[in-house]
C-alpha cells in the first residue's frame, strides 16, 4: 500500500511539472492577441495581459472606446495575478490589443501594428524641430525666428527577438535580416536599389521563414 501510494505521489508530481511547463504557440495569421494591456515587451511574448476585468474603472467594459477612454487618464489602476493593486502611468505600458490587433506605444500614442511577424512594420506620427536660423552676420541666432515643429509620419519595425522598435531603414533591417544567413546572402546579391525598393517584401520573406512563437504557461 505504501509503494502504490508513493507511486501516485510521484504521477502527481510529474503531472503538475507538465502543467507548469511554458507551451509555445506558433503565430499565424487569424491569430488574436489576448486583449488587455501589456506592461512590458515581455508580458506581450508570454501574452500575460491585464484583461477589462482586472482594470478598476467606470467605463462601461463593453463600450467599443474602452481603450481609447481609458487612455485619457493620467493613470491606470488595476489588479495583478496575485490580486495585487497597482497603479501605473499611462507611458508605463508598452501597448495593448483590442479586437486582436496590436497596438504598441511610441512616441506619447498608442499606434496599431498591421504587419506583424518576426519584424513588424507600423507607422506613427512623430513631432520633427527645426531650429532657428543662425545668422553668420550678427554671429546669433535671428530673433524673429524661434524654430518650428512639424508632425510627421514614421515608419517604424518592432524586432521580436530583441524587442526592440526603431525607424525604418535599410541598415535597421539588415541587421535582423543577418540572422538568416540564406535569406540575407539572397538579399545582399541585390543592387543597392533594388535592395530598397524589396526591403519590406523580405521583411515579409524573413516573417515566412522565421516564425514567431508565443511562451505560455
Amino acid at each position: 500500500m505504501e509503494k502504490l501510494t508513493t507511486i501516485l505521489s510521484s504521477l502527481f508530481a510529474l503531472l503538475f511539472c507538465f502543467s507548469g511547463e511554458a507551451q509555445s504557440l506558433q503565430y499565424k495569421p487569424g491569430y488574436k492577441f489576448k486583449e488587455g494591456l501589456y506592461l512590458h515587451v515581455q508580458d506581450f511574448k508570454r501574452q500575460e495581459a491585464i484583461g477589462k476585468s482586472q482594470i478598476e474603472t467606470s467605463i462601461s467594459r463593453q463600450d467599443f472606446q474602452f481603450f481609447e477612454k481609458l487612455f485619457k487618464q493620467k493613470n491606470i489602476t488595476f489588479y495583478d495575478k496575485l490580486g495585487n493593486r497597482n497603479t501605473r502611468a499611462i507611458s508605463d505600458f508598452w501597448g495593448f490589443s483590442q479586437n486582436g490587433n496590436l497596438f504598441i506605444r511610441i512616441n506619447e500614442d498608442f499606434y496599431r501594428v498591421p504587419v506583424f511577424g518576426a519584424i513588424s512594420h507600423f507607422i506613427a506620427q512623430k513631432t520633427e524641430y527645426t531650429p532657428p536660423s543662425y545668422s553668420p552676420y550678427y554671429g546669433t541666432y535671428s530673433y524673429y525666428d524661434a524654430g518650428t515643429e512639424r508632425t510627421v509620419n514614421q515608419e517604424y519595425i518592432f524586432d521580436f527577438e530583441s524587442g526592440r522598435i526603431v525607424e525604418y531603414s535599410p541598415l535597421a533591417t539588415e541587421k535582423i535580416f543577418a540572422r538568416d544567413s540564406l535569406l540575407f546572402a539572397e538579399y545582399k546579391n541585390l543592387s543597392r536599389r533594388k535592395r530598397r525598393k524589396k526591403m519590406f517584401l523580405y521583411i515579409l520573406k524573413y516573417n515566412k521563414h522565421n516564425p514567431v512563437y508565443f511562451h505560455q504557461k
